[in-house]
C-alpha cells in the first residue's frame, strides 16, 4: 500500500516554518563542517634544511612566522597556540633536530616528559604524507591530551609534531592530522648541510627561548 502526501492539506504558515526548519539544518551542518576543518597557513620552510610545514590558522590561532632556533637544546621550534578567552586551548609545536640515535615516538615522548609520568593509549603510523609514526598519550590525574609523532628525514635528523589540547583528545587528533600531512622534505645539497652545521656550531641562530613573539594566523 502506498501512501500520498498532498501538500495541499498544509498551510501556506506551515509550508514556511518547514521550509525555515530545512534551512537551519542545512545551515547547522555548514557550520559544522566548517569548525571541523583544519585551516592551515602558507608552508613555513627551515632555510638550509630542506623542510618546509604549516601551522594552523585564523579562528584564533596564533603562530610563529618562521623557525627559531635554541641554542642551549640545539633544536628548531615552531609553534602555534589556539587563544580561548585568555588561555591556550590547543598547542602545536613542530621541532627539527640532529640525533645520533633512532627513538620510537614513545621513547621519545618518555625523554621529553622527563619525570612526568605517561600514559600511551594508542599508536600508529600515518598513511598519508612521510608516513610519520606517531602516539596518543596522557598524563595521568591531568586534563592534557598529546599526539607526538616523528619522522627520521636522513641519517642524522628527525622532525617532531607535538600537538597538545585541553580535555580534548578528538580535537587534537583532527589538528595532528591535518598538520603532520603539510610536512615536506627535499634533501639538501651536502653543500647547504655544512652550512647548516656551522651555523648551529657558532650559534648563529636565533635563540627562541620560551618569550618568543606570536603572531595572530
Amino acid at each position: 500500500m502506498s501512501v500520498r502526501i498532498d501538500i495541499r492539506c498544509y498551510s501556506a504558515a506551515e509550508m514556511v516554518l518547514l521550509g525555515v526548519f530545512a534551512l537551519g539544518l542545512l545551515v547547522a551542518s555548514f557550520v559544522v563542517r566548517y569548525r571541523n576543518r583544519i585551516h592551515l597557513s602558507e608552508p613555513i620552510r627551515l632555510p638550509l634544511a630542506g623542510v618546509s610545514v604549516s601551522l594552523p590558522t585564523g579562528g584564533g590561532w596564533q603562530h610563529w612566522e618562521q623557525w627559531r632556533y635554541n641554542q642551549r637544546e640545539d633544536v628548531n621550534a615552531l609553534s602555534a597556540s589556539l587563544i580561548v578567552g585568555s588561555k591556550a586551548a590547543a598547542i602545536v609545536q613542530w621541532r627539527y633536530m640532529a640525533v645520533s640515535e633512532s627513538l620510537m615516538p614513545k621513547e621519545r615522548l618518555v625523554m621529553r616528559a622527563g619525570t612526568d609520568e605517561i600514559e600511551i593509549v594508542e599508536s600508529g603510523r600515518l598513511q598519508a604524507g612521510m608516513g610519520m609514526e606517531w602516539v596518543r598519550a596522557r598524563l595521568p590525574g591531568r586534563l592534557e591530551d598529546i599526539f607526538f609523532g616523528t619522522v627520521r628525514l636522513d641519517r642524522g635528523t628527525i622532525v617532531e609534531l607535538e600537538v597538545v589540547t585541553f580535555g580534548d583528545a578528538e580535537l587534537a587528533g583532527r589538528i595532528f592530522r591535518a598538520v603532520a600531512g603539510s610536512l615536506k622534505f627535499v634533501e639538501p645539497a651536502p653543500a647547504q648541510k655544512t652550512v647548516l652545521s656551522r651555523l648551529r656550531l657558532f650559534g648563529l641562530f636565533q635563540d627562541s627561548g620560551v618569550d618568543c613573539q606570536l603572531h595572530p594566523g
